[in-house]
This record gives C-alpha cells, sequence and structure tokens, in this order.
C-alpha cells in the first residue's frame, strides 16, 4: 500500500490526531484555565495556568488540554504533540520552548532551558500567535 498524502495520512491532518498517543494525566484545577495553555503544579498537586517566569521555578509540568474553571478536572499533556499552543514572538521549528516570560499560560523559544526550564520543542515554526510543540518535560533542562 503506498501512502498518496502523507499529510493527510488516516485522514486526519492535526499533529494531535496522527499521534495520539500523548501521555495524558488529569489535574485538578486551582483556577480557570484555557485549554491549550502552560501549566505548573503546585505543592499540593494540583494545576494552575503557567505564571510569567514560572519556567524559572522549575515547575512547569505540561500543557492543559481542556478549558476549565476552578475546582474541575483538567487532562494536561505531560508527553506528546500538542498543537495551537500560544507562542509569544518568532519559534522556530526545532527550538526548545519554556513558559513565556511575559504571558500567562503562552510559551517561548530558548536556546538552552536551564534545569528544570525545558517543556519541549517546536514541531513547526510559530504562526498566527499558537505553535504545536513536542512536550517533552526535562527535570534537566533541553539542550
Amino acid at each position: 500500500m503506498h501512502i498518496t498524502n502523507p499529510n493527510g495520512a488516516f485522514g486526519t491532518t492535526s499533529l494531535d490526531e496522527k499521534f495520539g498517543n500523548a501521555v495524558v494525566i488529569p489535574f485538578e484545577a486551582t483556577a480557570a484555565i484555557t485549554a491549550k495553555q502552560a501549566v505548573t503544579i503546585t505543592t499540593a498537586g494540583k494545576i494552575t495556568k503557567a505564571t510569567t517566569g514560572g519556567a524559572a521555578a522549575g515547575t512547569t509540568i505540561g500543557i492543559c488540554m481542556d478549558t476549565v474553571a476552578a475546582g474541575e478536572i483538567a487532562n494536561v499533556c505531560v508527553l506528546g504533540p500538542v498543537s495551537n499552543v500560544p507562542a509569544d514572538d518568532a519559534i522556530a521549528a526545532g527550538s526548545p520552548v519554556i513558559a513565556s516570560t511575559t504571558t500567562a499560560g503562552s510559551v517561548i523559544a530558548k536556546a538552552a532551558p536551564t534545569t528544570g526550564e525545558g517543556l519541549g520543542f517546536a514541531i513547526a515554526a510559530a504562526s498566527g500567535g499558537v505553535v504545536t510543540i513536542w512536550v517533552t518535560r526535562s527535570i534537566g533542562g533541553i539542550t
């Protein structure tokens, strides 16, 4: 069998749908979170939208897949592809990404994340204020 349309293999065009086997863990939200925002884990094991500068604390855990209110359960991608993640500035394909230092819940590129900062890497260049990333949380950074 030959694949004649590799961008639409299996009848999908979204990487989320193509791979579909991302590692997603449910967490309780401490506050409202919009789908596709970067989130951090609290000392109580709950999640909240990543604050600016939160990457340096090393608690960014993944990308929230659902829009939820405080007290609701949200699915968080901790490993795998996520499309339409809010992005600040230009992010080139292959660039390591961390939680934004200027916009809560967004991601930015950082050439050499320090220990605990790395959230993943851009699969494709950011376009229209969003980016597709591969979440691969790294304790030692992504360098």
